[in-house]
């Protein structure tokens, strides 16, 4: 690959540091340990003053006739983003641009192109001054040349990127996340008329949600928009809550039975046993039995108890048994004496452990008015 040029006696335009940067430009194409992407860089441009002077691959037939010799200064649709670099005196990607035309483009029709675009300002003694060129830049004073710093617009390189080939080749940083199942979108903000708004990639589908990251070279400013294809939230997030929401549910109804069935049992034994010996069976004492030097013991049962359940259905017998010993228990508490037993239609009551505790008047005043007295 070489360079081709507009006129034999060229290479004259160039200085000396000019001209090795342009040789090692063309030792970048020709080495092949640079290992240059020959479908992504599609055209190296040296202008001088504007004007299309050098290309590589160089253009033949009627291309190159067009071509050369052309000013872009002159040009109404290459004169804005002319301008532009020249304000901007630094390194700068112009487009991203549909390019269509196959012969505009370099063989790359269809495809999205960009140009970097880097203008050279060398040292010069006047506004006028052409390095032996013989073309002087066409209707830009103002920001062609530089009076207080003595510099001059001499020429600018640029290069033709294919972006196809650096976005969606093979092995590319996309198709590694299309391939991770990853959606992505990458898009171009417009941050001037040489660089629009434009889409340079994506997914069949947009990403839901996505996160952004935001990349900044040279002049440009994109955007990449990635988000895993099924969501955020895994898959398995929905069934899970659900079974930690049932399981749930099953404990508590699992503790609230437990607490059921405790109150159930305790409401037992408050009605077979005392407090006391209740207490101390939960606590784990032993042995259970106390025993005490001196103590009342009353024993009743009902007159007549025989002849009157033999008038009565079972039934009746047992409400009658049931409200009698109802009134009896209730009597007990009152007067601090404890039941000890019932048999059939016989009590039996105890009354005087414990200290301080006057055995005789509890248990007499529970049988007083246990006869309603």
């Amino acid at each position: 690959m070489g360079f081709g040029q507009h006129h034999d006696d060229a290479v004259s335009c160039a200085p000396g540091g000019l001209l090795l940067l342009l040789l090692l430009l063309l030792l970048l194409l020709l080495l092949p340990r640079w290992q240059v992407d020959l479908e992504l860089v599609r055209q190296l441009e040296v202008d001088v003053a504007g004007i299309i002077w050098k290309t590589a691959p160089e253009l033949q037939g009627q291309r190159a006739t067009i071509f050369y010799g052309r000013d872009l200064l002159k040009d109404p649709e290459e004169r804005s983003g002319m301008l532009y670099a020249l304000g901007e005196r630094a390194t700068l990607f112009m487009g991203p641009y549909d390019c269509r035309d196959d012969f505009q483009c370099a063989g790359t029709s269809h495809t999205p192109i960009g140009i970097v675009v880097t203008p050279l300002f060398l040292p010069a003694p006047s506004a006028e001054y052409d390095w032996g060129c013989g073309f002087q830049p066409y209707n830009c004073t103002d920001l062609c040349w530089d009076p207080v710093h003595k510099t001059k617009y001499w020429g600018q390189v640029s290069a033709m990127l294919n972006l196809n080939s650096l976005l969606k080749g093979n092995g590319t940083r996309l198709q590694t996340l299309e391939e991770g199942g990853y959606r992505y979108q990458l898009w171009q903000a417009a941050t001037s008329a040489s660089n629009p708004y434009f889409v340079l990639g994506r997914t069949s589908q947009l990403p839901r949600d996505p996160v952004k990251l935001t990349i900044s070279n040279f002049n440009v400013l994109w955007y990449l928009e990635i988000a895993p294809e099924a969501g955020w939230v895994p898959r398995w997030r929905a069934p899970c809550l659900a079974a930690v929401v049932v399981g749930a549910a099953l404990v508590s109804l699992l503790v609230l039975w437990l607490l059921v069935s405790k109150e159930q049992h305790n409401r037992l034994l408050r009605a077979m046993l005392p407090r006391k010996v209740i207490q101390q069976l939960q606590a784990g004492e032993a042995p259970i039995a106390e025993e005490y030097d001196m103590v009342t013991v009353l024993f009743s049962d009902i007159v007549g108890y025989t002849c009157v359940a033999s008038q009565l259905s079972p039934r009746q017998v047992v409400t009658l048994l049931n409200e009698l010993f109802s009134v009896f228990d209730d009597l007990s508490q009152q007067n601090g004496v404890y039941k000890v037993e019932t048999i059939g239609d016989a009590l039996m009551w105890v009354s005087g452990w414990g200290a301080g505790v006057d055995r005789i008047k509890g248990l007499s005043e529970a049988g007083r008015r246990q006869l309603g007295r």
